[in-house]
């Protein structure tokens, strides 16, 4: 992970800081309980209740149940490895962003060609 930062530090042209430690962010959970998943993200008409009720909750109340909340999902979630996106997918998102992708190229005057190469 540290020579990829160096490389990106590298490729923006700043300082390298010497940070060694990279925590995850973002990273993908699935849930363990079907009812704590529809507990934490109700849907439909008992999400827009809860909404309307709790835009009248004191801070203070909210706070807690988003403490609360915090807490059932550390219990009921687990950490799994986020799939590649599909090869198809990636290859519409690239032909989306090509002509913006040229443009930085040109903007920044670096090669940014492995940035726009499809899969196969």
């Amino acid at each position: 992970m540290r020579k990829l930062y160096c490389e990106l530090e590298a490729f923006l042209g700043v300082a390298d800081d010497g940070r060694t430690d990279f925590p995850q962010v973002n990273a993908n959970y699935t849930y363990t309980s079907k009812f704590a998943q529809k507990l934490l993200h109700p849907s439909g008409g008992f999400y827009r209740t809860y909404t309307r009720i709790s835009a009248h909750f004191p801070t203070q109340l909210i706070e807690s149940i988003a403490v609360l909340q915090k807490n059932i999902a550390e219990v009921f979630t687990k950490p799994v490895k986020r799939e590649p996106l599909n090869t198809d997918l990636y290859n519409k998102v690239l032909d989306y962003y090509l002509p913006d992708l040229e443009k930085l190229s040109k903007l920044l005057d670096r090669d940014l060609s492995h940035w726009m190469m499809k899969k196969n």
